[in-house]
């Protein structure tokens, strides 16, 4: 079932991962944290990062 941003009424739901696999947090959240304190993420401000493989998607992105 697909759920809707009642805000922007866009899909925010797909209902399975695009990434057919098991997330890792160690690495896969890792290595996001990792970036983002690293100098190639020093201009990044304000923005959320969702490391689902997939599972919550924008469909206006």
């Amino acid at each position: 079932m697909q759920e809707w941003s009642a805000s922007s009424g866009t899909p925010i739901k797909i209902g399975a991962p695009v990434i057919q696999r098991g997330g890792r947090a160690e690495e896969d959240i890792g290595r996001v944290a990792v970036f983002l304190v690293s100098e190639d993420a020093s201009y990044i401000s304000g923005y959320t990062y969702w490391v689902d493989g997939g599972f919550c998607m924008d469909a206006s992105r």
